[in-house]
């Protein structure tokens, strides 16, 4: 799963599975913290939208970009 914890002035933004951690992202900057936790919740809304549709892997690329910048554009 992704957490966010707070540690000494810093924001952590983690990604672990079966408790390892995939990437941590770290940052004193709120505003860059809740853009990279929106982004990624934006892929993942725009992948889940997209399963089950019989796309092109180029396809399936070019619609899963536009459907993230679509759902950041709204957030923003």
């Amino acid at each position: 799963g992704d957490f966010v914890y707070r540690e000494g002035g810093e924001y952590v933004y983690g990604s672990y599975e079966r408790g390892t951690c995939m990437s941590e992202q770290r940052t004193a900057d709120l505003d860059d913290l809740l853009y990279r936790v929106f982004k990624d919740r934006a892929w993942m809304r725009a992948y889940h939208g997209l399963m089950r549709q019989e796309l092109s892997p180029e396809d399936h690329a070019v619609r899963l970009a536009e459907g993230q910048y679509e759902l950041l554009k709204r957030a923003d």
